[in-house]
């Protein structure tokens, strides 16, 4: 975990940075979006607010996969077997993949929310 927390703070640089084309598809995998809530879940509670945030958001995001893959999962058992795969190793390309999904998410909201507020300056 201590890994988790060495590269955290570049997952929160990337992901405060201007949206970019993303390629990595959403994953139905329970095992990479638990690694997503964790590399998460370890910027919560950094001392820079910004990053914090992110931390968050991060968390929920994943949080709302893992819970859509597996309604009934024993959470705590799933981290527990999750943690140890997050290794300095597996830490670029996590951190590439987590922040990818949620830019490219964060997108498709954006985009939708402006193509509503378009139709109700409409009426």
């Amino acid at each position: 975990m201590k890994a988790v927390l060495i590269g955290a703070a570049a997952v929160a640089a990337s992901m405060l940075s201007p949206v970019r084309a993303a390629t990595a598809q959403p994953s139905t995998d329970v095992s990479h979006a638990l690694q997503c809530f964790l590399l998460g879940g370890s910027l919560i509670n950094n001392s820079d607010e910004k990053i914090k945030s992110v931390g968050m958001i991060t968390s929920m995001f994943y949080a709302g996969q893992v819970f859509a893959i597996e309604p009934n999962i024993d959470l705590t058992a799933a981290m527990r077997r999750e943690a140890p795969k997050i290794t300095e190793a597996r830490l670029p390309a996590l951190r590439t993949e987590c922040s990818s999904e949620l830019q490219r998410r964060g997108a498709q909201m954006s985009a939708a929310g402006q193509a509503l507020q378009a139709d109700a300056a409409k009426k």
